[in-house]
């Protein structure tokens, strides 16, 4: 192995994103936690979940209220 390689793959390999959390990344992670903070429990359910998923790219209402209930339930152990 080159050692020119080798220090070249371990360079990119520390700049790359590191990979997603359950398949959530750490931007759509910090996305749903600011959505949950400006959208206040008080809306209505259904209007305040549609808003969540808006606000986080690449994910459903579904995904949004699955990944809240698992942090939740995280959290509570």
């Amino acid at each position: 192995v080159d050692p020119k390689d080798h220090a070249e793959r371990v360079k990119q390999a520390n700049q790359a994103p590191p990979p997603p959390v359950d398949g959530w990344t750490s931007d759509q992670q910090k996305q749903l936690e600011k959505a949950l903070r400006d959208f206040p429990a008080s809306l209505d359910k259904n209007e305040r979940w549609s808003s969540i998923a808006d606000a986080v790219s690449g994910k459903s209402k579904r995904d949004c209220v699955a990944r809240f209930k698992e942090l939740r339930a995280a959290l509570k152990k």
